[in-house]
């Protein structure tokens, strides 16, 4: 019993660390610690009374160690124990019984002798168990009943009278023996002893009768009960506190994380208006992409070039892909501008949240989350508007925009042909008139071919119109095929968006969740101790 309650009260006061409340657990530890302390002294058993009244041979009975009584008294008493706890061997010897681990044995000299007397009464004051050992053939005379009638109240309940030499008297005294050691217990002390007689020739059974009287006598309410008891009441207010306490955190921990919810609303009802304008979003998108096209036609005129030449011939397969990237970097620069504003109107709606929600913060959470940290969110806006616009692109690059766009320009390449061969004939025919000596004949067909060429660049200026006009279809198409999965992406991008923003408040988050990280163990550390300490109660 002695051994459970220890434990679980040990176990109370180490919950006492972790709580970490010094101030307000210190008026409950002292007690317990206190408590703890006077069960640490090895449990008394002092034996008083006259010369060769056999209190050696009494102990060495109780110990079932004979090394008692064989060792000579040098002072006025002697210490017994198992171990010496104390690490003083000052008047202490010990006994190889394990059984007696914590208990302290006592073999006084003669208490008729004045320095012996006081020596005892200094003694009793820390003892658990009084065996008053008499002499039978004169009971009235033992020098103890002067020890006795100074004994402690509180030891009263641990005092038993051992009568040993009953041999040595006559029967009709023996038969009156017991009546008369309560006749002296009445008019000495006042009240009533429990008695035993032991002869000199001991046997088994009245050794055993004397234990349990120890036994119980070490378990009455004066001596380890009494503080067992006092140890159990002391761990059940000071764990009774731990439960207030963490009540009251775990009361503190409810209230952070309604209050860090209640910011999470704030933001799911931005993040539900930032949904709500994903229609109107995506039409200014359409128009962004639309708006490059002006751009993208002046580029792919300069590209087709404005005179018929060989070169655009010979450039006409490489013409598509070129374009294509044109058009991928005006796109992604039109779409990179337009999100930054977007990007900047959402972070100063965040900075304005973020605002009013610091000095909520630090009333309710007693936690400084500090100036909006606008360059912490910009960079990771900067990196969710990359991703987001390659993810508008990728319609286009997919859907085979580039090889549509090839297409249109090889095209081109018929009719440009035709008049290449047509124009480079009549320049040979020209040589060869020139060659042969008629001039005449070789400027008309010069002419001839200045004509076709002519011709030829007036076609190209209307093929690059055609052209034109086909890449404008060309990206409307596209355009509607990207409508149809922009409302997704929009709202990735939004979803991304609020997730980077709603990451800053990663830090009284992480330390809300610590806290409740910290309290079940200890409420459930606290529940096991307050059920084992009550469940010890009855049994005391």
């Amino acid at each position: 019993m002695e051994g459970l309650v220890r434990h679980w009260a040990e176990s109370a006061v180490a919950l006492c660390r972790f709580i970490d409340d010094e101030e307000e657990l210190e008026e409950y530890l002292t007690p317990v610690m206190q408590a703890l302390h006077a069960l640490d002294h090895d449990r008394r058993i002092i034996a008083i009374g006259g010369a060769k009244s056999g209190k050696s041979k009494l102990l060495s009975a109780l110990a079932g160690a004979p090394v008692i009584a064989r060792t000579a008294l040098q002072k006025h008493y002697t210490c017994w124990r198992y171990c010496c706890r104390d690490g003083d061997a000052t008047q202490s010897r010990f006994i190889p019984v394990q059984s007696l681990d914590g208990l302290e044995l006592v073999d006084t000299a003669d208490c008729g002798q004045e320095d012996t007397r006081k020596m005892c009464l200094s003694l009793m004051q820390g003892a658990d168990v009084l065996l008053a050992v008499v002499h039978a053939s004169s009971p009235a005379d033992s020098p103890v009943w002067k020890l006795l009638e100074q004994v402690p109240e509180r030891l009263t309940a641990g005092c038993i009278l051992i009568v040993t030499h009953a041999e040595k008297i006559d029967n009709e005294s023996y038969l009156k023996l017991k009546d008369t050691m309560r006749e002296l217990c009445r008019s000495r002390l006042r009240c009533s002893l429990p008695t035993c007689l032991l002869p000199e020739r001991q046997n088994a059974a009245d050794i055993e009768g004397i234990r349990s009287l120890v036994q119980d006598a070490l378990r009455a309410a004066h001596g380890v009960r009494r503080s067992i008891s006092t140890l159990v009441e002391r761990s059940l207010e000071l764990v009774e506190k731990q439960s207030r306490i963490l009540r009251t955190r775990e009361s503190v921990s409810r209230t952070n994380s309604g209050f860090l919810a209640g910011i999470d609303r704030e933001i799911d009802n931005f993040h539900a208006r930032q949904i709500l304008g994903i229609e109107e979003h995506r039409r200014n998108l359409n128009a962004v992409l639309m708006g490059v096209i002006p751009e993208f036609t002046t580029r792919v005129k300069r590209l087709f070039g404005v005179l018929f030449s060989p070169v655009t011939l010979l450039r006409l397969e490489l013409l598509g892909n070129i374009s294509d990237r044109v058009f991928h970097s005006l796109a992604l620069s039109a779409l990179n501008e337009h999100q930054r504003e977007s990007d900047l109107l959402f972070c100063n709606s965040c900075a304005s949240h973020w605002r009013s929600v610091r000095p909520r913060m630090k009333r309710n959470l007693s936690c400084e989350i500090g100036d909006f940290p606008e360059d912490q969110l910009e960079r990771q806006i900067t990196i969710i508007r990359n991703r987001f616009c390659n993810n508008i692109y990728e319609p286009f690059d997919t859907g085979g925009m580039r090889q549509r766009l090839c297409l249109l320009f090889i095209a081109q390449a018929e009719w440009m042909n035709a008049f290449f061969v047509l124009c480079c004939c009549f320049l040979i025919l020209a040589g060869t008139m020139g060659t042969i000596g008629q001039d005449a004949a070789g400027v008309i067909c010069l002419l001839f071919s200045l004509a076709i060429w002519g011709i030829g660049s007036l076609k190209l200026y209307l093929a690059r119109r055609r052209l034109c006009s086909g890449i404008k279809v060309l990206i409307q198409d596209f355009c509607e095929e990207m409508n149809r999965s922009l409302p997704a992406v929009l709202e990735h991008l939004i979803a991304s968006r609020l997730s980077a923003y709603r990451e800053l408040y990663s830090v009284p988050r992480e330390k809300v969740a610590r806290q409740e990280a910290l309290l079940r163990p200890l409420k459930k550390q606290r529940d096991i101790v307050h059920l084992q300490l009550r469940a010890l109660l009855p049994h005391l």
